[in-house]
């Protein structure tokens, strides 16, 4: 996983909003190296790890991704019967065969009581249950032209943020102040686009409760 060649364009609307110079690498440079660039060894070091983070905070329908995963050959060594591995993608996991993990509403995330008891541990969901499991779940995203143009502005807006006091020696607090309020307006119009999932009780579920 690495920075994608289109993402120089949120990269550089951060600097932008900035007022520092543009760039055209990501690439990790070291200073004594020839055409050394400061502002890309920052966007190589820190820019991917924000934008995950970003990722993973919330369910955006432009990042979910569904799979079937099949039991992995090797049992957990204790606690549960199976595992199976995690998509190599996976930054995640928001449901497992139509059963809600966390749900958004106010006061940020929860997890719904019909939960079930299951664990992801290092790679691999550990459960007691041999059937295949239908997963939806936040996916890694790095081409540009896949993101929602508001997540890119607010990301842009984070960045800017993060990233004011190491390019400008300044305080970065009215960026993050602004990215929040644009992330609860992206948040708000990205769950309108489609009808919400609805909790169920499945047979993997009732399975586990017996």
């Amino acid at each position: 996983m690495a920075i994608d060649a289109s993402e120089i364009t949120i990269i550089n609307e951060a600097l932008n909003l900035l007022g520092v110079k543009r760039t055209t690498s990501t690439k990790v440079a070291t200073p004594s190296a020839s055409g050394y660039d400061a502002i890309a060894e920052l966007a190589a070091e820190s820019y991917e790890r924000h934008r995950n983070a970003m990722l993973r905070d919330y369910q955006w329908n432009f990042a979910i991704v569904r799979d079937t995963l099949t039991v992995d050959g090797t049992a957990p060594d204790w606690g549960f019967s199976f595992r199976y591995a995690l998509p190599a993608d996976n930054l995640r996991i928001l449901q497992i065969n139509q059963e809600l993990i966390w749900v958004w509403g106010v006061g940020g995330w929860y997890q719904p009581p019909t939960m079930g008891q299951w664990k992801v541990e290092g790679q691999f969901i550990l459960s007691s249950i041999s059937d295949d499991l239908e997963i939806k779940y936040i996916g890694f995203e790095n081409d540009a032209d896949n993101m929602d143009p508001l997540f890119i502005e607010a990301l842009a807006m984070q960045l800017a943020g993060k990233w004011s006091r190491q390019l400008t020696g300044k305080d970065g607090a009215n960026f993050k102040t602004e990215a929040d309020r644009m992330l609860q307006e992206v948040r708000t119009i990205d769950s309108m686009e489609g009808i919400p999932d609805s909790i169920q009780t499945t047979d993997w579920l009732s399975a586990r409760e017996r």
